[in-house]
């Protein structure tokens, strides 16, 4: 499987330092996980974003703003050989007290 540079802990922190909250959503108290499909090419580059579980538009956009801005991961490989491989990634949105 793919992994992002520095695993888990590392994909956690570029999530909270990139992640932005829209301001229309905050108004709106509008809160929940979003789902991005994507692929990590063999290369290492994220390719076709698409929202699979949609929250609201502009979080929608922003998830696709940050997944699509992450940088080059370690390609997941088969038989040794790096290949494309599609992941899932939820962004959990909520106001904070």
């Amino acid at each position: 499987m793919p992994q992002f540079p520095g695993e888990d802990k590392a994909l956690t922190r570029y999530l909270s330092q990139n992640v932005k909250y829209p301001v229309q959503a905050q108004k709106q108290g509008i809160q929940g996980t979003a789902v991005c499909r994507f692929i990590v090419a063999s290369t290492g580059e994220i390719k076709n974003a698409v929202i699979v579980k949609s929250v609201f538009p502009l979080i929608d956009k922003e998830v696709i703003r940050l997944v699509s801005s992450m940088p080059e991961w370690i390609p997941g490989k088969q038989n040794g050989k790096a290949v494309d491989v599609y992941l899932e990634l939820s962004v959990k949105y909520l106001m904070q007290k």
